[in-house]
């Protein structure tokens, strides 16, 4: 958030720990009336039960989450019945060679930890 807060301003909207139940409503119907260019949300926050669809069509990661359940649901608030975009855009910031690779693995195709860590010695063993 503070890295976000850097590069986007300080007032950068925020849906997660600390924000009182009166600002995240706030910020949500701003969002859903087209009034935020942008909007940050943990997805432990907004992962379940929030109507954001109408607000805009692209989210950005920058990290991917280790709960495939978390990440199917953050994804599914934008794409879902009541989103006018003809499509909805994921983009996900992930390094090489890193544990994002792992994580990305991991919700992408619903694999155990253990899987997705083997998955990715495997993969890190072919670059090598």
């Amino acid at each position: 958030l503070r890295m976000l807060r850097d590069l986007f301003g300080a007032d950068l909207p925020y849906l997660g720990d600390g924000v009182s139940d009166k600002n995240a409503t706030r910020w949500i119907e701003a969002w859903n009336r087209r009034e935020l260019p942008l909007f940050a949300m943990h997805p432990a926050s907004g992962g379940h039960g929030l109507n954001i669809q109408f607000g805009g069509s692209r989210e950005a990661w920058i990290s991917p989450c280790w709960d495939a359940e978390l990440w199917e649901q953050t994804l599914f608030r934008l794409y879902r019945p009541g989103q006018t975009a003809e499509s909805v855009s994921v983009h996900v910031c992930m390094a090489r060679d890193t544990v994002d690779e792992m994580k990305f693995a991991r919700v992408h195709h619903r694999l155990s930890e253990q899987a997705a860590y083997e998955r990715y010695l495997r993969d890190v063993g072919k670059v090598a």
